[in-house]
């Protein structure tokens, strides 16, 4: 699989080449990046400053996922990325006919704390769960460097 380049604003990390880039806001606080899959999956990273609480920002965006989509699923998660820890939550729920998987996780590194999305669709997800991983380590590789 081929790889494009996202670099901009001193953030930089690798996806696939037929993905799309469908957000980019930088100049905002929390600068946003939003990577989409030719078939609807994504992943997204908001930068916050260091100062932001990585268990406030996953309460926030678990909150307004149980707003949205009432019979959601949702489990808590701590697990290590590249040596930090990551809070969060695995949610599963349905939107127009089809099982959603949305990883959620929230990590400082740096001087900064990442807000990580991975959503798919259930049956995709185990497939794209490699390439959104690949992306946060290359996002967060970058960071260390």
């Amino acid at each position: 699989m081929s790889t494009a380049t996202y670099d901009r604003s001193g953030l930089n990390f690798l996806y696939p080449e037929n993905w799309e880039l469908v957000e980019d806001s930088m100049d905002a606080i929390p600068r946003t990046v939003v990577i989409q899959s030719p078939t609807g999956a994504f992943w997204s990273v908001d930068i916050h400053p260091f100062s932001v609480s990585r268990e406030e920002l996953i309460e926030t965006v678990a909150q307004a996922m149980k707003e949205e989509y009432p019979e959601i699923e949702s489990h808590p998660i701590t697990e290590e990325i590249l040596g930090s820890e990551a809070v969060g939550f695995d949610l599963f729920f349905c939107c127009l006919d089809f099982v959603v998987t949305s990883r959620i996780r929230a990590l400082q590194v740096g001087h900064a704390t990442y807000l990580l999305t991975y959503q798919a669709e259930d049956r995709d997800f185990e497939e794209l769960g490699v390439v959104f991983e690949a992306m946060t380590v290359s996002l967060l590789k970058s960071d260390d460097e």
